[in-house]
């Protein structure tokens, strides 16, 4: 809201008139603040006809446009968009640049919420000019993390890149960076809008190390350290789920059970413990009322996760009685209310209705009805479960809270689900996913105290419908929205993981796919649905009705296989998957694994499938870990054959142009840095043996090796040559977001970010995107299901048809042969991308010498295709 004492100096001019309505206004300011937006819209109009009544025009304006956001927050739409469009009009306003731009900015907000993310950013643009003009330096940077917000939601460019790459090279001083904004409030200000946009694009560490340096200079300022502990609790929630499936195994009314496996995880989870000491250093400090009662309340879950008793101590201490009516009163009773769910069960009923008390009170009660509806769904009373969620879901509809409206819908499918009335259910789900897709956009630019996980938030809905949906007949139609389904779970959390929306993929489908059989193995609880789609041309020739498998038509076959859980199933996946470099693994376990595993995801499938040719497995991040080339049937490895190739729902929705036979080829690589000790990697001296290989295969290649493997030469080699292969022989990490996602060069680290903005400069060079990226000396982090996401991510932001990168090092002799045999059969023999990939391997997997044991799986499994196969 913008604020009339910040325009000209206050107390000049002593009109009562004027005095009174400069009152009102900022009373009007104080209740929008609050979230009371009925008292703020009575006053701003007062303050309104007092301006008007005394022809203080450009003041009248500046209410015209505060009164917009009020009736904006009312859902008033119409008097929304007359307000702003009456304040743009009116001549006054030219003469007041800061005014103006701050008022096309309320205007351009209007725009981004209607999800017209190209207008918004028009209107931030046209902003930008005027604010450098009235040269506050606060609201220059403010409009630029708006127009990044916007370029986020509409999937990045080079104006986002050149930004994001400034700022986050001006905060790797903190303080210098700070000193730009005069006075400690502006300070504040910047501090909490730069926090905010860098949990959004996954840098918290940056985000971290700017709130400490604030600490470090405002020690008392406990809302810096608020936010800090924020983060790590966010950042231990990331880890926590992120090594395990089902993330939401306990609905928000129950409390872990103290000797499961999600307890000892958060026992052991750092980010956890240093959270819960900065909230006690805060707890400690005697703060005011309401950071208190957060802190309390911060601190009562995370000991709800980690040790009930704890949290058991620190109940008597919370009370909400001295904090006055505010949005931010009603977040804090339903936090306190999930969180007593299991510590004190008979207080949560209580807290519930004087949250909805107070809610309707504000004239926004979405939230605390829906929370209402669950609480009482989890009680079995879904009648009036379902009377709290549908009016939560038309409050959140008239107020176009789409984050809001989709969990609502999600809520009453499960409602339905609970009285079996699947018909209803099926479409409340149906109508919850469609709801997301607009919801996710605005995850993009909600308030860091409504954060929401992909693994959480996002995941659960989805795996819920697709259960449902497979379990209500095997039709055409429930396949295929199934299969669509699948596709857009996986494109969802790609973009999660990236932090960015709009990444232009398309279905699988929605593509022909010639030459290839695709399978979506889906882990469901206590079974595997699995769905293979036969070539495009092939039909099913015969086909048995089995207990476990079903024709759908005569290119789709659909199976289900029990499974003891979807935990245990896990466990196999991972004990086997991390196992293969493990030596204390022997053999004879990786083959029972490896044969077990097959078992469930190919054996019910294995007598329909075509007898050679390619399998594109459409998995999510808890399988893409696993190396399919290594299961094996009881006769032969899955390599020997079929040629493999994964994706992570979708496929880039263009392809190369190019002829690979007449590519452009660079090659990189690195065999050991000067600050690689420090970062305690081990040096790769294959990697020249690696290159010289490769030269003879591609004599014409252009080389960046050791030292010139830096930033700068590398940034001219891809503007300058517009390659069409770039290949990758340094250490690089595939970590759980974008931001531990790097390829390690000479002297500093770039990440995925960095490296697509880096590609894009050859665009003018070789319009054609880039058709193949070789990652071959790269490793995903151990324990992380999350990690495999890394190859995914890069081969997107760097819009590469296809990725060939390791899941794991492998012996520089192996890759080297491997690498050398992958391109001759590429190039030289103009075989596909998969096929290529699958000689390479076979050809170490049948290697026979004495002195070379590369048959063992860990030689030449290593290696998957991500992306375009042909």
């Amino acid at each position: 809201m913008l604020p009339v004492g910040q325009f000209w100096a206050q107390n000049t001019i002593t009109d009562p008139l004027y005095q009174a309505a400069e009152r009102d206004f900022n009373l009007g300011q104080h209740y929008y603040e609050q979230g009371d937006y009925h008292q703020s819209l009575r006053a701003l109009e007062e303050a309104q006809r007092q301006f008007e009544a005394g022809q203080y025009t450009i003041q009248w304006v500046l209410t015209q446009s505060n009164l917009a956001q009020v009736y904006d927050a009312l859902g008033q739409w119409e008097q929304a968009e007359a307000a702003i469009a009456t304040s743009l009009a009116n001549p006054a306003i030219e003469n007041y640049p800061r005014i103006k731009a701050r008022t096309l900015d309320i205007q351009a907000k209007f725009r981004y919420q209607q999800g017209n993310y190209p207008q918004a950013l028009k209107l931030w643009k046209t902003a930008e000019p005027l604010y450098r003009q009235a040269g506050d330096g606060v609201d220059q940077l403010t409009n630029k993390i708006n127009q990044a917000y916007a370029h986020l939601s509409l999937g990045q460019n080079s104006d986002y890149d050149e930004f994001r790459t400034q700022l986050l090279a001006e905060l790797k001083n903190p303080t210098v960076f700070l000193s730009q904004f005069s006075g400690e409030v502006n300070q504040n200000l910047i501090t909490d809008k730069v926090s905010h946009f860098l949990s959004t694009i996954g840098k918290y560490k940056t985000a971290l190390q700017l709130l400490e340096s604030q600490i470090a200079k405002y020690p008392n300022n406990l809302n810096y350290q608020f936010q800090r502990a924020e983060i790590l609790q966010y950042q231990g929630n990331q880890q926590l789920y992120s090594s395990t499936y089902f993330s939401n195994q306990y609905s928000p009314w129950q409390c872990p059970n103290p000797d499961s496996d999600e307890v000892k995880r958060a026992q052991q989870n750092g980010k956890y413990r240093d959270a819960i000491a900065q909230y006690e250093v805060i707890k400690d400090a005697n703060p005011d009322p309401l950071l208190k009662a957060k802190t309390q309340i911060a601190l009562l879950k995370l000991w709800k996760n980690v040790d009930r008793q704890q949290a058991e101590q620190i109940v008597p201490e919370i009370s909400l009685a001295a904090l006055a009516n505010s949005s931010e009163l009603v977040a804090l009773e339903i936090d306190y209310a999930k969180a007593l769910g299991c510590i004190a069960p008979s207080q949560v009923l209580g807290l519930l209705n004087q949250a909805y008390s107070h809610a309707k009170n504000l004239k926004d009660s979405s939230i605390a009805l829906g929370t209402l509806g669950s609480y009482l769904l989890a009680q079995k009373a879904t009648d009036k479960a379902k009377e709290y969620t549908e009016l939560a879901l038309v409050n959140a509809q008239q107020l176009n809270l789409a984050y809001l409206g989709y969990q609502w819908l999600w809520q009453l499918g499960k409602i339905d689900h609970k009285v079996r009335d699947n018909k209803a259910a099926l479409n409340h789900y149906e109508s919850s996913t469609l709801a997301l897709e607009k919801a996710r956009h605005d995850f993009v630019h909600l308030s860091q105290n409504i954060q929401f996980s992909f693994l959480q938030d996002i995941r659960p809905l989805y795996l819920e419908y697709l259960e449902l949906l497979l379990a209500n007949g095997n039709t055409d139609e429930n396949i295929k929205r199934a299969e669509e389904l699948v596709s857009d779970l996986q494109l969802a959390e790609v973009e999660d993981f990236l932090r960015c929306q709009s990444i232009g993929l398309i279905r699988l489908t929605d593509s022909l796919h010639p030459n290839a059989t695709i399978i979506y193995p889906i882990l469901l609880g206590d079974r595997l649905e699995l769905i293979a789609e036969l070539p495009t041309g092939e039909t099913l020739k015969q086909f048995n009705k089995s207990e476990k498998c079903d024709r759908i038509n005569n290119q789709t076959i659909h199976c289900t296989e029990s499974i003891s859980s979807s935990v245990n199933f896990q466990d196999e996946l991972n004990e086997f998957s991390w196992g293969i470099t493990d030596p204390d693994v022997g053999a004879a376990r990786l083959k029972e694994l490896s044969q077990e595993i097959y078992n469930h995801l190919l054996r019910p499938l294995a007598h329909h499938l075509p007898e050679q040719g390619t399998l594109v497995f459409v998995v999510d991040s808890y399988l893409q870990k696993l190396p399919f080339a290594a299961l094996h049937d009881g006769e032969k490895y899955l390599i020997e054959k079929y040629s493999l190739a994964t994706s992570i729902g979708s496929q880039l929705s263009r392809d190369t142009s190019t002829s690979l036979s007449k590519a452009n080829v660079l090659l990189t690589g690195i065999s050991s840095a000067p600050n690689w000790d420090e970062k305690n990697l081990k040096p790769l001296p294959g990697v020249a043996g690696e290159i010289r290989s490769l030269l003879e295969v591609l004599p014409n290649s252009n080389v960046l090796q050791d030292e010139q493997l830096n930033h700068q030469q590398l940034q001219e080699a891809l503007e300058y040559n517009g390659p069409d292969i770039v290949h990758v022989a340094t250490h690089g990490t595939f970590g759980q977001d974008s931001d531990n996602t790097r390829l390690h060069l000479w002297t500093d680290d770039l990440r995925v970010d960095d490296f697509a903005r880096l590609l894009r400069l050859g665009a003018d060079r070789n319009p054609n995107p880039l058709a193949l990226l070789v990652l071959s000396a790269c490793e995903t982090a151990k324990g992380d299901n999350r990690a495999t996401l890394g190859i995914a991510g890069m081969a997107i932001r760097t819009n590469a048809a296809s990725t060939v990168a390791s899941l794991w090092k492998v012996s520089d002799r192996s890759t080297a042969d491997l690498m050398k045999e992958f391109y001759q059969s590429l190039l030289q023999n103009n075989h596909s991308r998969a096929e290529a990939l699958r000689q390479a391997q076979l050809s170490l997997l049948h290697e026979q010498v004495e002195d070379y044991s590369e048959v063992e799986p860990y030689y030449w499994a290593a290696f998957i295709l991500v992306g375009n196969w042909t």
